[in-house]
């Protein structure tokens, strides 16, 4: 996410998540806490080739470490392998966040690769580690949202 966050930004957020729902390429979901409609963060499933789809997720710094990611997680891998009949879904993360990791193996994703120096990001260059879920015939999921 952008920092700081401008109002384009989040308009360009917004236009992003209509056209990919309508096109069906990108789904794109507010997490909200359910005592309260406060948006605290986004995940979304990017639809690819051969049945596969990307997990990206950020959440506000004041609720890290209370389970929103993982609990949005599950209801999004539940929601792509379910109602979007994917083979595969995956996520990366930088090397240098373990927390985000530590979000896809609670979800029961396995590491399936490590991608040295992959992108680049304020300059330099980071290394990626990917977790994937493709056994959609064992999941087990809490009923979270759907």
């Amino acid at each position: 996410m952008p920092l700081p966050y401008y109002e384009k930004d989040a308009i360009f957020w917004l236009n992003m998540a209509h056209q990919g729902l309508r096109k069906g390429s990108n789904y794109i979901f507010a997490i909200n806490l359910k005592s309260d409609p406060a948006f605290i963060g986004g995940i979304s499933l990017s639809i690819e080739p051969y049945s596969r789809a990307l997990i990206g997720y950020w959440i506000a710094e004041p609720f890290w470490n209370l389970g929103y990611a993982t609990e949005a997680t599950t209801a999004i891998i539940k929601f792509g392998f379910e109602q979007l009949n994917l083979h595969k879904i995956y996520s990366n993360h930088m090397e240098q966040n373990p927390s985000s990791g530590k979000v896809m193996i609670k979800n029961g994703m396995i590491k399936e690769a490590e991608l040295k120096d992959h992108i680049s990001k304020d300059g330099n260059y980071h290394t990626l580690i990917q977790y994937e879920y493709s056994d959609k015939n064992n999941l087990t999921f809490k009923n979270y949202l759907f």
